[in-house]
């Protein structure tokens, strides 16, 4: 759709037939006022129309017919992941999903006792977890291909827990379990670590992201301490004691609780970037300072 425009130039009188080169100026002038005037309306096309006048002695009327487009009446659609309201959306989920997978993972290791039901937990827990990995995994695509490869590490992960809580038990007997735990935690501590050193080499550096990864480092590390305190006691059920299960239950509930503090310091960072800290690394020679 176009809108036209009608610029009338005044041109100049008609010259005398006996003054060509004078004539000649003044078209030129005329010439000049017209892509002026075309220039002024930012048009894409412009039509020249010149009327002679009417009565003698009156000077031609010169008309440009301009046209441009309109704006569009619909804004321009982006990809769904781009803008900012969709990226709010995603961050607003995974904040949720943190801090629902951490009770969930409370509800679940406080349920490991016998006559309890830990299944359900683990199973809605881990899936919450790949909720937040899938969405950390598209807001990093624009980042390049290796933080696509890593944090995809998350979804495996994830994918290790949600198979892991089919095995969980109110007991000492989960052997399977312990295993498939401990290969998800050793997903995500390389996914962790990765993600540290990516915070330490970026300009700018985020307090609250560093504090949040060294929590959720924290948290998978007790994780893998209670699967393999499981394991341990598995091996060996003839010497397991209702202490150790307790030390299993109660190292899988330390590392929900770190994930709920981390689910916290993961909202800061994603609210609060402005905060941020320095590191300086300074080297003294021997023998410089007398």
């Amino acid at each position: 759709m176009t809108e036209h425009t009608e610029i009338v130039v005044p041109s100049a009188p008609p010259a005398p037939d006996n003054e060509e080169t004078k004539q000649e100026d003044e078209e030129i002038v005329v010439e000049e006022k017209i892509v002026a005037a075309a220039n002024e309306e930012n048009t894409d096309h412009a039509a020249i129309e010149v009327e002679e006048g009417k009565k003698q002695g009156e000077p031609p009327k010169v008309t440009v017919h301009t046209s441009k487009p309109t704006p569009s009446l619909t804004r321009e659609k982006k990809p769904c992941g781009t803008s900012t309201c969709c990226m709010l959306a995603f961050d607003i989920i995974a904040v949720v999903s943190l801090f629902l997978m951490s009770i969930f993972f409370i509800c679940g290791a406080a349920a490991l006792q016998p006559g309890g039901e830990p299944v359900g937990f683990f199973v809605v827990a881990s899936l919450l977890f790949l909720t937040k990995a899938s969405i950390e995994v598209h807001k990093r695509k624009f980042n390049g291909v290796l933080d696509i490869a890593f944090s995809s590490l998350g979804i495996g992960a994830g994918f290790f827990w949600f198979v892991a809580s089919f095995f969980v038990k109110p007991s000492l007997e989960s052997g399977p379990f312990g295993g498939l735990w401990i290969v998800g935690t050793m997903f995500n501590l390389t996914l962790i670590t990765f993600d540290i050193v990516m915070v330490y080499r970026s300009p700018a550096n985020y307090l609250f992201h560093a504090i949040a990864l060294a929590l959720e480092w924290l948290a998978n590390l007790m994780f893998m301490a209670g699967a393999a305190k499981l394991l341990s006691s598995y091996e060996s059920p003839f010497y397991a004691s209702y202490c150790d299960y307790k030390d299993y239950a109660g190292l899988i509930i330390s590392g929900a609780i770190m994930y709920f503090l981390y689910a916290i310091f993961y909202t800061l960072k994603l609210f609060l970037k402005g905060v941020t800290f320095t590191v300086q690394v300074s080297r003294s020679v021997p023998g410089s300072e007398e």
